[in-house]
């Protein structure tokens, strides 16, 4: 059998050995290797010594790991024997270890007592050294984990090394042909010898221009040289000519920019036409060789000519006079401030506090902005819109109209500084509004809830009509009609989108826009959120706030009720700050209207608001539905004309109610409660002068009939009938009652006030009726008439109506509270668990229960306890919706 190869190298080594010439020439060539191939570290380029260092740090961590690690062991494994025996002879060893020879005069349990510390004594040692074992175990393993990483690390950093090298010489030998390429093209001047070097690249591909690019030095096509020097003085000038704040305005809009050449600039507008800026730039530099055309070319491109599109409209007053009068001052150097927030943080500490900003801060409530003493001199001028009443003549008559006009004012400096200092001090509060209700509208879109619903709600400009053809005359007089757009958009809840954005548009050929029209174009609205989304039961709305539409009176009369008569539990109305209600409701109205125009262009008259509800019915995403005039004058008649107003309308930024014909009202909107919070000091207002009265109670112990009223909000009834109300306002006191007037009474209890309520109620002259009542009423017991009325404990049958208030439902209930001022009481409702007389409470099922649902007293039930569950037990059976 052969040998092995293991065999073979160690005969061939014992061999070596045994010839000393051979062996000192082999270990002669070994030396000579290894000095050949040895890499000092001071001739390694950097990034290998780097490398190296690395290895020499990672091998010397790794032997000082095994070092500590062997240490460990060493210190942690107890000697095989005890520490003396290797101090003494061997032949003396077992001396110690052995014990002597026991007395035959030691008693039985001194034996026992010996053997049991001998079996501990050797348990502790066994247990020492089955730890010690478990710890070497350990450290071993580590030790073998931390070797094995650093062999891999040794690994990884030879192939990086190796692979680095590589590309070094790719790079050296690419940079070298690139060079000589390059240089061999400069020197050719034949523009064809060029052409033909550049076709060698012709079929690279994509990466074609890279390669020419970097092997011939050319960024594109072969090009002519331009000799002309374009950058002269001459066009500096222009340049900066264009760019004066006296020839061209700065743009702030986010899409008022312009791109040429991979450049996106922010666009500047002309202040007047070329020929007159011409005529102006020659008479600064008449000795400049200009022409006109010259002159129109070198106009920077982004230095455009202003359209009409282009404009700014819509703009905030305060703004937009507080920013003329910071220009003039700016020009005058009065001021070094640039625009109206940097004006404002020269006076306040922090303009996120409203203290600040109101200011009532104690630290910066007197502070006004720098200005330059020297500069205060001579008068100033500025431009400021102002409102003006104008006087025209129509039928021989006298009318005034307001009308906003800008006008030129001129004042001297002192004075001028002196009164906006003082105008400041609004500006900043109408600041910190405007940031606040925008605050606070895109919180309550975010944090939106399940049964909830946000309503935008704005007017869009009226549409004019067209026709395709139109003759002369129909451009003049009022041939043309108009059509009234009223935007809304609604936020819903959406689980995996946080929430849905909705478009409708109601459409009227009314032009009225006051809050009879605002809640005829919102009734199918909110109709349509009711049948798509019954589980919404709170309503946000959120609109600007003009005094003739959302924000007065009747529109929070037709708020705190109509909300309610939806079957909507609560509402919020937010206003944002005047000059700021612009939102996404605009671009509804704006996108309709192009979409009208664009009908009419392909040959489709629009000629009344029903033709522009029917042409865009069908072609548009937005939904969109048909008021008429007749339910905005339905609507309009339902309105009290006594309504009263809320006292500082003109601050009030959010109204909200929980209540029928009640609402609280603040000056800054808050949503830390979804907007029905006590945040703010909010005001209690009561637009209708009938739920401001409460009745008292009748005196017991006085001797006449007494009489249990319909409701506490309705006891006065009679005596404001008659004293303020005409026959015109009976539509708006019926609001006040349930819409079935059979049931307008506590059933059980006051069977006899039927007929003596209706007639407080509608003015009825038959007393013969009323007397018959009277006579059969029952009579109250002794306890007197609070006894009548429903308190905390009493236990109720309620009715329930459904959501479109339809039909009913009866159910159990306990009293929480007194009847309130508006005529309702909480309750907590009772579930049935057998046969009608058995029930649990349900704690989480609460609510307000108008005092016309209430059926009737029930008796007070037995209470059982059973399993840790109170159970209410009546004596007879409950007509209730669930047995």
């Amino acid at each position: 059998m052969g040998l092995t190869e293991k065999e073979k190298s160690r005969r061939y080594r014992e061999r070596l050995k045994a010839d000393p010439e051979k062996l000192a020439e082999r270990n002669r060539k070994k030396r000579v290797s290894y000095h050949k191939n040895k890499k000092l570290i001071s001739s390694m380029p950097p990034e290998d010594k780097e490398n190296c260092r690395i290895i020499w740090k990672l091998r010397k961590q790794s032997q000082r790991n095994r070092q500590k690690a062997v240490r460990n062991i060493i210190e942690n494994t107890p000697s095989s024997s005890p520490s003396i025996l290797q101090e003494i002879n061997p032949e003396d060893q077992l001396q110690p270890t052995t014990p002597p020879p026991t007395p035959a005069v030691s008693s039985k349990n001194e034996k026992i007592r010996g053997r049991k510390k001998v079996r501990r004594d050797r348990s502790k040692l066994y247990r020492e050294n089955v730890k010690l074992q478990s710890e070497s175990k350990k450290w071993k393993k580590k030790f073998e984990k931390y070797k094995k990483r650093a062999h891999r690390r040794e690994k990884e950093l030879i192939k990086v090394k190796e692979k680095r090298e590589e590309n070094i010489e790719e790079k050296q030998k690419y940079g070298i042909l690139t060079n000589a390429i390059k240089d061999n093209y400069r020197k050719i001047k034949a523009r064809n010898g060029k052409k033909m070097l550049k076709n060698i690249f012709a079929k690279l591909g994509a990466q074609k221009h890279k390669i020419v690019k970097d092997c011939l030095g050319l960024q594109g096509r072969l090009r002519t040289s331009n000799t002309r020097n374009s950058d002269t003085e001459l066009t500096k000038k222009i340049n900066s000519f264009f760019l004066r704040d006296d020839v061209s305005r700065n743009t702030a809009g986010k899409k008022e920019t312009i791109t040429k050449g991979k450049e996106k600039v922010q666009k500047r507008f002309l202040l007047d036409s070329m020929k007159h800026l011409f005529k102006a730039f020659k008479s600064e530099n008449p000795n400049a060789k200009c022409s006109y055309f010259y002159f129109t070319k070198n106009r920077p491109f982004y230095v455009v000519t202003p359209t009409v599109d282009g404009r700014d409209m819509c703009l905030c007053k305060v703004h937009t006079n507080a920013a003329a009068k910071i220009k003039a001052l700016k020009q005058k150097r009065v001021i070094s401030a640039l625009d109206l927030s940097t004006l404002i943080s020269e006076t306040i500490c922090d303009s996120t506090k409203k203290e600040c900003m109101f200011g009532t801060c104690n630290q910066c409530r007197d502070k006004e902005f720098k200005i330059n003493s020297d500069s205060v001199r001579g008068k100033i001028q500025w431009f400021e819109w102002v409102r003006e009443q104008e006087i025209y003549l129509k039928n021989d008559k006298k009318f005034k109209a307001v009308k906003n006009a800008k006008r030129l004012k001129e004042d001297t400096i002192e004075n001028m500084v002196k009164n906006f200092q003082e105008e400041l001090k609004s500006i900043k509060k109408h600041i910190f509004n405007m940031k606040t209700q925008f605050k606070n509208f895109r919180q309550c879109v975010d944090e939106i809830r399940a049964n909830e619903a946000v309503i935008l709600v704005d007017f869009s400009e009226n549409y004019n009509c067209k026709c395709t053809e139109e003759i002369q005359a129909h451009q003049f007089g009022g041939s043309r009609n108009q059509v009234t757009l009223h935007t809304v958009v609604v936020y819903v809840y959406d689980k995996d989108k946080k929430y849905e954005a909705l478009s409708f548009c109601t459409i009227s050929p009314c032009n009225i826009h006051q809050p009879a029209a605002i809640w005829a174009h919102l009734h199918p609205i909110l109709i349509k959120i009711i049948e798509n989304y019954p589980g919404i039961d709170t309503i946000h709305y959120f609109s600007d706030g003009p005094f003739s539409q959302y924000r007065q009176k009747a529109n929070f009369y037709l708020a705190c009720t109509k909300t309610f008569s939806y079957g909507f539990q609560a509402f919020s109305w937010s206003f944002f700050e005047a000059g700021h209600g612009k939102g996404p409701a605009d671009g509804i109205g704006g996108f309709l209207k192009r979409a009208a125009d664009k009908k009419v262009a392909t040959g489709t008259d629009v000629t009344d608001a029903l033709q522009f509800y029917e042409v865009l019915k069908e072609s548009s995403k937005i939904q969109l539905f048909y008021v008429t005039k007749e339910e905005i004058d339905g609507i309009q008649r339902d309105i009290p004309k006594n309504l009263l107003p809320l006292p500082g309308t003109k601050e009030v930024h959010q109204i909200f109610s929980k209540s029928y014909g009640q609402l609280m009202s603040r000056n800054l909107s808050c949503f830390c409660s979804r907007g029905l919070c006590e945040c703010l000091r909010p005001k209690l207002y009561s637009p209708i002068p009938a739920l401001r009265n409460i009745p008292t109670p009748v005196d017991p112990d006085e001797d006449i009939p007494q009489e249990m009223p319909l409701s506490p909000i309705l006891a006065p009834l009679e005596n404001i009938y008659n004293d303020t109300f005409s026959d015109v306002d009976d539509v708006p006191l019926n609001n006040l009652l349930s819409s079935n007037k059979d049931n307008i009474t506590f059933a059980e209890i006051h069977e006899g006030l039927r007929k003596s309520i209706y007639k407080s109620v509608y003015g009825s002259s038959d007393s013969s009726d009323n007397e018959n009542d009277t006579t059969e009423e029952p009579q109250p017991s002794t306890s007197g008439q609070k006894n009548l009325l429903p308190g905390v404990g009493d236990f109720l049958l309620v009715k329930v109506y459904s959501t479109k208030g339809k039909s009913y439902d009866t159910y159990a209930c306990i009293a929480e509270t007194d009847i309130d001022e508006d005529g309702e009481i909480r309750v907590t409702f009772l579930k049935c668990v057998k046969n009608g007389k058995l029930f649990i409470l349900n704690k989480k099922d609460k609510s307000y229960v108008a005092f016309n649902d209430i059926i009737k007293k029930l008796p007070t039930p037995d209470i059982e306890h059973k399993r840790g569950t109170e159970y209410y037990k009546f004596s007879c059976d409950i007509n209730v919706f669930r047995k």
